[in-house]
């Protein structure tokens, strides 16, 4: 599994042995924008939300962002939503929403976690690899991106699944 030169995209295919179906399905997934009509039923049923005026207005601001958040310097178009400007979730005009993706909103709110998390967690455990030439344990692979072990988060299900297959390409217990 020691690749060096390798761009970690095409060792994270290989080590998950991803067709290139599930390669596309995954994309389409992760970057299409939320289904306004979901948006729309959500916030009609969600105690304390009101939704906007019509699902045309949703289309609306998400084509005028170039379905991208627009949050200063950001521009993603990962896993955008709309924001309420003024926090006021009762407040569904044009002119208090407009387009975030999960990050910024999340920041926005107080519940921030690193920006990429998941990306640099993979960087880091390839990285590791290369150095250690073994698999690296979850609080190895926080020290490298800098965070506490607890801020993995999630992302800890997807070490595991690493974790395995690695063990699997390398002979090793897992």
């Amino acid at each position: 599994m020691k690749s060096l030169k390798m761009p970690y995209l095409i060792r994270l295919i290989d080590l998950l042995n991803l067709t290139e179906t599930e390669l596309l399905k995954a994309v389409i997934s992760e970057f299409s924008p939320c289904q306004p009509s979901a948006l729309y039923g959500a916030w009609k049923k969600r105690a304390g939300y009101a939704p906007p005026e019509s699902t045309a207005l949703i289309w609306e601001l998400f084509d005028l962002a170039d379905f991208k958040c627009t949050s200063k310097g950001c521009g993603s178009p990962h896993r955008i939503s709309l924001d309420h400007i003024n926090r006021d979730k009762m407040d569904s005009s044009r002119k208090n929403l407009r387009v975030l993706c999960f990050s910024c909103n999340r920041a926005r709110v107080g519940m921030a976690r690193k920006k990429h998390l998941s990306a640099e967690v993979v960087k880091a455990v390839f990285d590791l690899i290369d150095t250690q030439e073994r698999f690296p344990s979850n609080q190895e692979i926080a020290k490298r991106i800098d965070i506490s072990p607890s801020q993995l988060g999630g992302t800890i299900y997807f070490i595991r699944v690493l974790r395995k297959r690695f063990g699997e390409r390398a002979g090793m217990d897992h």
